[in-house]
């Protein structure tokens, strides 16, 4: 019966600690999305090589800008976006931001001249549309902005959305990325838990019982009882002081 506990304690704890060190930071279906640019951050808009509804693929626009988008968020249930009569099915968002300044005044301020704010909506890789918010510089005519030649028109001059329903797509985005952590937190917890059982089960079977203390001295342990643990109390002469004592001293490390 102990040999079989045992086997099981090296695949059980093996597992784990890869689950514990790689997997749990971070849902890996997020890899390559970007929230927020670098300061400063920019590119170079091409007015001659703009996306074909349905037909362009985003590697292809990426190869246009081969800097990379600012903002990517990957949707991971497709939902239906609206842009006035415009309808389709969204699976990732890429940005692309434009900003022009000019140095004025005796103390070196720069002034915003000119913005282009590019986003993609795509589905399965394919472009599905497009919208760009393009504002220039309006003071010569008596305002703070006016509309550039490249908007498409889907915005209101004084809107400060990014893009048409801009918040209601980062608020879905960041709601499936809580959804995601909470979901893998509480299995990380619940393995946590497994592996401490397993580990005073191991103890119990090879010292006999443990006292209230020793099994809240277990509990206690940083996230879980680490493989060097595991190597002590399975070695053929352990001795349970020993095991008690790395526990207690915080003696072997802990993932």
């Amino acid at each position: 019966m102990r040999l079989g506990i045992s086997v099981f304690g090296v695949i059980f704890f093996s597992g784990c600690s890869i689950f514990l060190s790689d997997n749990w930071t971070f849902d890996q279906r997020f890899r390559g999305d970007i929230l927020k640019a670098p300061f400063g951050w920019s590119f170079e808009f091409r007015e001659d090589r703009m996306p074909v509804k349905g037909v362009t693929t985003e590697e292809e626009i990426l190869s246009v800008y081969p800097k990379g988008p600012n903002l990517r968020f990957t949707y991971l249930v497709p939902f239906k976006k609206r842009i006035h009569d415009r309808v389709f099915l969204v699976d990732r968002i890429i940005g692309f931001t434009y900003d022009r300044y000019e140095e004025r005044g005796e103390f070196r301020s720069y002034v915003n001249m000119e913005s282009i704010l590019y986003y993609v909506f795509l589905y399965k890789g394919v472009v599905q549309d497009f919208t760009i918010r393009h504002r220039i510089d309006g003071r010569q005519s008596g305002q703070n902005w006016v509309v550039g030649r490249f908007d498409t028109g889907d915005l209101q001059l004084e809107s400060v959305q990014l893009w048409p329903g801009g918040r209601q797509d980062y608020a879905r985005y960041m709601r499936q990325r809580w959804e995601s952590d909470i979901r893998r937190i509480n299995s990380f917890i619940l393995i946590i838990e497994q592996r401490r059982n397993l580990f005073v089960s191991l103890l119990e079977e090879k010292f006999g019982p443990l006292s209230q203390e020793e099994i809240e001295a277990v509990n206690d342990i940083v996230d879980a009882p680490s493989q060097e643990l595991f190597r002590l109390v399975s070695a053929p002469n352990a001795q349970k002081s020993d095991v008690m004592t790395a526990i207690k001293r915080d003696k072997v490390p802990y993932y």
